[in-house]
């Protein structure tokens, strides 16, 4: 919808389609944050026999031998993600929060690709990454190019070089998108529908997953050293609140409200899928519905 109304608006330059589309995209992000702490606050979620988040803490452990097994771990977990998601788009918000909102939301990220959502992270990344200055990227360079070592570096290659390994690399990253796009998709393995991708607990994991996940390390890397060299070379350059979220066109309100009415579906009686309320443990239906705030339930019509 935001590409058609850019389209439509005749947006053609990088820069500004970006801050055309930037406002919205990061008032989708903060309602998206809004309604998946919302939704974990259930009496489900808070429960370390039944939560999700406990449950993804214990399979962490698998991997992570240095998370301690005790009870209070999952219970931290539990509040941990209470707090990163109520805390990231407060700090996004506010100037002199948002280099730590910033962090702090990368580094949740990563830890939920620890737990094979690669998908989820790469797109929230991304998404995060509209909260840094826009000429981020430029410090970042001008930095480098002052640094004797980079340019001795640099120097050895020929533009074309450049060019065609970035071109390279660019095409190895969409290969890897269209491998996430086909993580849901059904196999018929002859012992029942297998997937492409599975997350690194489930059995069976083919090369192809295991592949990914390196290629999403590597690239999980360069994201982060990204962010931290853009907050250290931006250090006075933020935006205020205003700037940052003030939509360009009336039109732009239509997908951000249309967000929001997803998120809201579950407390309408409308949907419980695709409303970001996923591992969550909200039950909004039946006769034991358990958010801690919403305590009926669906307000119309039940299933």
């Amino acid at each position: 919808i935001l590409v058609g109304f850019a389209r439509f608006n005749r947006v053609t330059h990088c820069k500004r389609l970006s801050e055309e589309l930037g406002p919205a995209l990061r008032l989708q992000l903060l309602a998206f944050y809004g309604w998946a702490f919302f939704h974990k606050l259930n009496a489900d979620y808070l429960d370390p026999s039944v939560s999700c988040a406990a449950v993804f803490y214990r399979e962490l452990g698998g991997r992570l031998a240095i998370l301690p097994e005790a009870e209070w771990g999952a219970q931290a977990a539990i509040y941990a993600s209470l707090a990163a998601e109520f805390s990231i788009p407060v700090l996004l918000v506010l100037r002199q929060t948002r280099p730590a909102g910033v962090l702090i939301g990368c580094g949740f990220h990563l830890i939920l690709s620890v737990s094979g959502f690669f998908n989820f992270s790469s797109y929230m990344l991304a998404l995060l990454f509209l909260f840094l200055p826009h000429d981020s990227v430029d410090r970042i360079l001008q930095r480098a190019k002052s640094l004797r070592t980079v340019r001795g570096v640099i120097g050895r290659f020929k533009p074309v070089t450049i060019r065609a390994a970035y071109l390279w690399i660019t095409r190895a990253l969409f290969a890897m998108a269209l491998l996430v796009l086909f993580s849901q998709a059904s196999l018929d393995s002859g012992n029942g529908p297998a997937r492409l991708l599975v997350l690194p607990f489930e059995d069976q994991r083919s090369i192809i997953s295991q592949g990914v996940e390196i290629v999403w390390w590597g690239w999980a890397a360069a994201v982060t050293l990204l962010f931290v060299g853009a907050i250290q070379a931006s250090s006075t350059a933020w935006p205020s609140a205003a700037r940052l979220l003030c939509l360009r066109s009336p039109l732009y309100v239509i997908p951000v409200l249309l967000l929001v009415l997803n998120g809201a579906l579950p407390y309408l009686g409308l949907s419980t899928e695709h409303s970001f309320a996923m591992f969550s443990n909200l039950r909004t239906e039946g006769k034991r519905p358990n958010h801690l705030i919403l305590k009926g339930g669906a307000v119309w019509g039940k299933y």
